[in-house]
């Protein structure tokens, strides 16, 4: 499959104001496409199907489905985020990834044909709205496949790009998002770009020509935002033209505005603000132009699913995410807490975690010392939180222990807490409690500030004074070894644009480093293509070229690309 990786900084043409811009911060975004690659080729083969983005690449101008994706977040990059809140988007496809392949995960519908219906295709999700399950199937597949072939971290954004996301009637909606979850799933812009035969003026008027869609889902994705009223705000429900050009107009953001649903929105919410703090507070998050971190550093693994008596029983993913001073460890199930289950005084679940610090069998504790009845060996760490539904509903009791001179001793820090916080899919019509993430946070120094890999089995266990019963793991068997978690930092390819202001045709050079050396690599201007050039043998490059004609005063995403990657 050709394709392309690309690494990207910003330009600034002349501006009104004096005024210097903030620091812009890149956010990578972890692409999946719904499909049936049968062949694992990543292209279209007689009987394949799936999403327009894999199938006919064609109908939105690209040669296959990673530039589909990555114009994708290139549009609303360049025409929204970038000079609205200083924030940009890039591919999560970084140096020292472990696939060779290099390009964006092609994965398989988990559930083709839900209820029977005729209208349903391949690639098509049914809303969260109606099931949580394959929003989670196809959710922890994408995780999977970036963790697993290309050794990709939770970094960013998980986005899935699916053929249609469908209610139960057949309604097509543009897609749904965790609300602060980092996820989302959005319909094939095929459907809604202007030049794209697949779309069609009676069903949409309003065609999407900036990708509306993935701005206003990961408004709620990235920073929690909220629907509102205004007609000209991103996080406004649907569509709107306000000057009768047929193309989308509700592409703004405010520094305070009211949320709610259309017509009623109270308050004053800052989204610039809101967008900039969470850009800068998630895994991944580069200074843009620079291999500098912002903040904080996370790994994700997705188990089984479907393998325990009860949703919130049935583990989905576990995360550990190291945030300098605290750590977080975050079981998440299938489903949300369910207080009928939580039958008669004394009873509660236990979520657990043993973690070999020194990735050593042989040192440390077992899981066995601790009562729970599983091989796993060599935990320098355990943790539990032990959930209980009382008269205020439920509480969360957090445990940490320490392997110490031979045996499990438990750990006396106010500091550690246990809490659990509700995922909430969110689309333009409706909200639905996916799940609880069940979580423990601790102080890092007592995680242990220098261990960044290290194995992980997580258990789910149904307790009482008599009997403990495991009801789920991480990793699958009970001999199993554990997950293999690391915290790194992401290494991405950078470049810098001289001079950084320019006016329209005023010539620029771009120079990028890091790139795979000595293949052909070309350029883009927000999302044109307007030069090539060629990486030398320590994967830099120079490119001169002029800034287009018809661009607008302010900020523009600049992109290197090497071409047969992405």
């Amino acid at each position: 499959m050709r394709s392309r990786t690309w690494f990207s900084t910003l330009i600034a043409l002349a501006m009104a104001s004096g005024t210097a811009p903030a620091q812009v911060f890149s956010v990578p975004v972890r692409w999946c496409v719904v499909a049936d690659d049968a062949d694992g080729d990543g292209q279209p083969d007689p009987g394949e199907q799936g999403a327009p983005a894999f199938t006919n690449p064609g109908n939105v101008g690209e040669v296959d489905a990673d530039n589909v994706l990555w114009r994708r977040h290139e549009r609303p990059s360049d025409a929204v985020f970038i000079p609205e809140a200083e924030v940009t988007f890039r591919s999560a496809i970084y140096n020292i990834v472990e696939d060779p392949t290099l390009r964006f995960p092609i994965i398989p519908d988990p559930m083709p044909d839900p209820t029977g219906d005729p209208f349903w295709l391949y690639g098509d999700i049914l809303h969260p709205e109606d099931s949580e399950f394959e929003w989670n199937a196809v959710y922890n597949a994408c995780v999977d496949a970036w963790r697993d072939d290309h050794g990709v971290e939770d970094i960013g954004v998980v986005v899935i790009n699916a053929n249609h996301v469908y209610d139960l009637t057949g309604d097509s909606q543009p897609g749904a998002a965790v609300v602060g979850g980092r996820s989302m799933v959005l319909r094939d812009n095929a459907y809604l770009l202007p030049s794209s035969p697949l779309y069609n003026m009676d069903s949409f008027p309003v065609a999407d020509h900036v990708d509306k869609h993935f701005g206003h889902e990961m408004g709620h994705a990235l920073a929690g935002l909220g629907h509102t009223c205004g007609d000209q705000n991103l996080m406004r429900n649907g569509r709107t033209d306000t000057d009768g050009d047929g193309l989308v107009d509700n592409i703004h953001l405010s520094t305070g505005i009211g949320e709610g649903e259309f017509p009623n929105c109270t308050g004053s919410v800052d989204q610039i603000q809101r967008i900039r703090d969470s850009a800068q507070a998630t895994p991944g998050c580069k200074h843009a132009g620079t291999d500098t971190d912002c903040t904080m550093l996370s790994d994700v693994r997705a188990d089984r699913i479907r393998d325990a008596p009860l949703p919130f029983l049935d583990l989905s993913t576990f995360t550990a995410t190291n945030a300098g001073a605290s750590s977080r460890l975050v079981h998440q199930p299938m489903g949300p807490l369910d207080r009928r289950r939580f039958i008669g005084r004394g009873h509660f679940f236990d979520y657990y975690s043993f973690i070999d610090q020194d990735q050593d069998a042989g040192t440390g504790g077992s899981a066995d010392a601790l009562g729970v009845p599983i091989g796993f060996q060599g935990a320098e760490l355990a943790t539990r939180v032990r959930v209980r539904i009382g008269p205020q509903g439920f509480s969360f009791a957090p445990t940490v222990w320490r392997f110490t001179a031979g045996s499990f001793q438990e750990v006396r820090d106010r500091r550690i807490r246990a809490f659990a916080f509700p995922m909430v899919a969110v689309s333009e019509a409706t909200r639905r409690h996916l799940t609880d993430r069940i979580t423990l946070e601790l102080p890092t120094a007592v995680f242990g500030p220098g261990v960044v890999n290290f194995r992980v089995q997580a258990a789910v266990v149904a307790a009482s004074r008599d009997s403990v019963q495991v009801l789920d793991l991480l990793d699958e068997d009970r001999e199993r070894p554990g997950r293999s978690f690391r915290w790194r930092s992401p290494t991405f390819p950078v470049c810098s644009v001289a001079p950084g202001t320019a006016p329209r045709r005023g010539a620029i050079t771009v120079h990028s480093t890091g790139l795979l050396p000595n293949r052909p690599v070309h350029l883009i201007f927000g999302d044109r293509h307007v030069a090539n050039g060629h990486a030398g043998a320590d994967g830099s490059v120079s490119i001169t070229t002029a800034i287009p004609a018809g661009a607008r005063d302010g900020q523009h995403l600049i992109t290197v690309g090497t071409d047969g990657t992405a």
